[in-house]
């Protein structure tokens, strides 16, 4: 029974690993004029967009222009990622 709660647990840190590589790919897809209304870009949005919502009512943009919130929600799947990971050896 062990082992099938650390391959789970191994599973949520990969998908979270992998959320935190989606929106990864938003912010870069965000600085390419040509790409934001791309087919791409529209389903990292709404994979990201519920993830990063909450944490953008948090936090508003810097100066009222640049928005943190993709680098926090990074920052706090990979600790997540990691504390489980960590946990389950």
């Amino acid at each position: 029974m062990n082992s099938f709660i650390d391959i789970f647990a191994i599973i949520i840190a990969q998908i979270l690993d992998i959320l935190g590589f989606c929106i990864l790919g938003r912010a870069l897809l965000s600085w390419v004029p040509q790409l934001r209304g791309s087919e791409i870009a529209r389903i990292l949005d709404l994979i990201t967009e519920p993830i990063m919502e909450p944490i953008r009512k948090i936090v508003p943009p810097i100066g009222g222009t640049i928005d943190i919130t993709p680098m926090l929600t990074m920052i706090l799947l990979f600790i997540l990622s990691n504390f489980i990971t960590a946990q389950v050896r």
